[in-house]
């Protein structure tokens, strides 16, 4: 290994021997510097050294010391992890540590921080959290290396969600978190936490293929819903390959699978769960022409037929087993909902009445299905006259032809 002494108190060794030859470098100081208790080098200025290498630090008199790294040169130095702080020992005042590459190394005195785990009986009980380097994670675990925090369901091993611990900058508190899960959705809270990433990554089981959706602020299982406020939904199509990125709630969220789960990253909170939005579609039979039983002219005691399409969140037209729609008209004002009755032919939910008098009348229809509810609301007109235009019409042809003929006839007859 080549050795390369700076100052009387740290030591920088190479393994093997760096060629120079050609490089037309100039390493200086700016470059590489390793002083009293520190170790710099500009991996960008003289990337042939940023290589691994052995730091020894002599004269370390503190109490429990610990490799410290500067990610970005910003002078600001966190504990370095054990993947690029592979090996350290402290013997006789000498501290000696392996790097993996380079940027600016230093050492500490070791104030460890500690893993509080959420206080919430349900969550606590329910779910275990693991880091990339420290294992298992009960509550007081004692580490100060940033790492990723895996959340998974004890008792079926579903995985739940990730995010980093910056265990680095002090305690990763989760005491107010809480979780819940069903079998196809997924809800995290996480606030009040503190030391954690910014966003985290949620996860859904894959199971019906039907695509998924994320609800922004739901906080519990119970909050996730196909028509949440701000939903946005990822069709499976959407989810293959790459994933896609749509924006929710301000945050840049994007949705891939495996397989075997929709993971759902770049959140800031919220739930998400396996479906699409729900759908419904209303209509009558004074609508434009294009749906069942629509483009009919109604008049004033006329039946008028109404109709409602409703679509829940697994994709399943709603029926009278599962759910149902209520439909309330405005005529002249709104008096209170009436059941809608599911055809099964059709699979849509029908309703008629007749009005007594004409013009145009609002309505509305409220629906709802293994928890997922949706409303719509249209108008319906009411056609006063009982002269249908088309009749009307070949009945004055018909009677100017009898007029003429008439003419024509006594015309005739007069010259005689």
């Amino acid at each position: 290994m080549r050795e390369e002494p700076i100052e009387d108190t740290t030591t920088v060794r190479f393994p093997g021997y760096i060629n120079t030859s050609g490089t037309g470098y100039d390493v200086t100081k700016l470059a590489f510097n390793p002083t009293s208790l520190n170790a710099y080098l500009d991996s960008l200025t003289i990337d042939f050294m940023n290589k691994s290498a052995v730091i020894t630090f002599q004269n370390v008199v503190m109490g429990s010391p610990v490799a410290v790294i500067d990610y970005n040169d910003s002078g600001t130095f966190f504990t370095c992890p054990i993947e690029l702080c592979p090996y350290q020992s402290y013997v006789g005042n000498v501290f000696t540590f392996n790097v993996t590459h380079w940027t600016n190394y230093s050492v500490s005195s070791n104030s460890t921080s500690i893993f509080i785990a959420p206080s919430d009986p349900s969550t606590s009980s329910n779910f275990n959290f693991t880091g990339s380097i420290a294992g298992d994670l009960p509550n007081g675990t004692q580490t100060n290396s940033p790492q990723t925090i895996t959340v998974s369901e004890k008792n079926t091993g579903r995985l739940v969600m990730t995010v980093t611990g910056f265990f680095s900058t002090g305690n990763v508190d989760l005491n107010t978190a809480t979780i819940s899960v069903s079998a196809s959705k997924t809800a995290i809270n996480l606030t009040g936490t503190s030391n954690i990433g910014g966003t985290h990554e949620i996860f859904v089981p894959v199971d019906t293929q039907q695509g998924v959706y994320v609800c922004p602020d739901a906080k519990f299982v119970s909050e996730v819903s196909s028509n949440c406020a701000g939903v946005v939904s990822w069709d499976f199509t959407e989810t293959g390959g790459s994933g896609t990125t749509k924006t929710v709630g301000g945050d840049s969220v994007k949705v891939t699978n495996d397989g075997s789960y929709y993971n759902v990253s770049g959140l800031s909170g919220s739930g998400a769960g396996e479906g699409m939005a729900t759908n419904l579609t209303i209509w009558d039979e004074t609508d434009p022409a294009g749906r069942l039983f629509s483009g009919q002219t109604r008049l004033i005691g006329e039946t008028v037929v109404f109709l409602a399409n409703f679509t829940n969140s697994s994709l399943m037209p709603a029926n009278t087993t599962n759910g149902g729609c209520k439909i309330d008209f405005a005529a002249p004002a709104y008096d209170g909902y009436e059941d809608m009755t599911y055809n099964s032919t059709y699979e849509v939910f029908m309703f008629e009445r007749t009005f007594a008098s004409a013009g145009t009348l609002n309505w509305k229809v409220n629906c709802s299905a293994d928890g997922d509810i949706a409303s719509a609301s249209d108008t319906v007109s009411i056609t006063s006259s009982g002269v249908v235009p088309e009749f009307g019409t070949w009945a004055l042809l018909l009677a100017l032809g009898v007029v003429a003929i008439g003419m024509t006839q006594r015309g005739r007859f007069s010259k005689r």
